[in-house]
């Protein structure tokens, strides 16, 4: 899917933007889309003229069979905000709980590396972690968000199919951002993809059951000391016992499991890849990391001091911003609006947005900036 993604962006994406400026049209498979990568514009999108814009229809039709129907990903209006709702406490609340979640992943990641490099010739032996940090994210935002444990099989016991989790998101992913593109790309989708979504479902279906069945039998509702619910999961138990089908909250879970891993550890490869390339601001941010929290971490690090860190978070910024995770974001206008850029001769006037489509590039804007 990277690689996709890089070939997309360097051999198409890049060269088009340089062609015919920073906002155009364009029809790609029957669908007329607006590209732009005009900072004024983007801004107007996602701000001012925010709720002029929807995931629309045919977004929602391609994404529906792997997400579900109430993903916050492919909802809009009132239900976009009741599902961002429920789900945004328990990311980014409460997240001194979650470090230790977080440091058990990593020093499983370590005992990984080491494990790895534990043969001949060591100091010249390579190591693949993309795998490792996929486990690392989707272990951790599986607990926080339902407290359950993610699953380690291969493939799952008794199912249909012989897809990994991995393999199955990989084509899920894949195919609905292909059906997205309009009814002409749909033919172009993987032909397992259907079958590659009930298999990646079928992964997080038992987690989503056990933990609700626990819930119903725990006397405290999995609240915790002060009266608030623990987990994402917990906040659903309400849901499912008025009539919501435990299927549609585990296709919920997933979309959200499906988006932290592969946005997080997109991150994590590409910081480990350019800290390879730079050898000299490897030495500068581990230098300033062991002034700053000590050898032996005689300073505790806690989430606001690790945000408070400027030089981590350089690193982490200068990384999305090279590489961001979604480089490729799709909004479409309800009503025929206008966008401040790109019109005219000058290309600076206004520009009118028929009721349609428009298909923006951050990554353009971040590589440009």
């Amino acid at each position: 899917m990277f690689q996709y993604q890089r070939t997309y962006l360097e051999n198409v994406l890049i060269p088009q933007f340089d062609q015919h400026g920073p906002t155009h049209d364009c029809n790609l498979l029957g669908t007329r889309f607006i590209f732009t990568a005009e900072p004024v514009n983007i801004k107007a999108l996602f701000l001012g003229n925010f709720d002029d814009f929807e995931i629309g229809q045919v977004r929602r039709d391609a994404f529906k069979p792997l997400f579900g129907p109430s993903s916050v990903f492919i909802t809009d209006g009132k239900e976009w905000r009741l599902a961002r709702k429920d789900l945004r406490p328990f990311l980014n609340l409460h997240l001194d709980e979650k470090l230790p979640l977080v440091e058990e992943g990593v020093q499983k990641l370590f005992e990984t590396i080491r494990t790895s490099n534990s043969g001949p010739n060591t100091s010249q032996a390579s190591i693949e972690v993309k795998g490792a940090f996929r486990d690392l994210t989707a272990n951790t935002v599986t607990r926080i968000l339902t407290g359950g444990a993610f699953p380690t099989a291969d493939v799952f016991p008794g199912a249909s199919h012989n897809m990994s989790f991995y393999h199955a998101c990989d084509i899920g992913m894949a195919g609905a951002c292909m059906r997205s593109l309009g009814f002409l790309a749909r033919p172009f989708a993987h032909r397992n993809f259907h079958t590659a979504c009930e298999a990646a479902q079928q992964y997080i279906l038992p987690i989503i059951s056990k933990g609700l069945s626990e819930l119903s039998v725990s006397s405290d509702k999995s609240q915790s000391r002060n009266g608030k619910q623990t987990n994402w999961l917990s906040s659903t138990y309400t849901q499912a016992i008025t009539g919501r089908k435990t299927k549609d909250i585990a296709k919920e879970a997933l979309a959200v499991i499906i988006a932290g891993t592969d946005s997080t550890a997109s991150l994590l490869c590409f910081t480990i890849l350019l800290l390879a390339q730079r050898e000299e601001i490897t030495i500068s941010l581990r230098q300033s990391i062991l002034e700053r929290f000590g050898k032996d971490l005689t300073e505790e690090m806690s989430a606001k001091s690790l945000m408070a860190f400027e030089p981590l978070q350089n690193v982490i910024h200068e990384v999305l911003r090279l590489y961001p995770p979604v480089p490729i974001s799709l909004r479409v206008a309800k009503e025929s609006c206008t966008l401040p850029s790109g019109g005219g001769r000058d290309a600076e006037s206004p520009i009118l947005l028929q009721k349609g489509r428009l298909l923006h590039s951050a990554h353009m804007l971040y590589i440009e900036g």
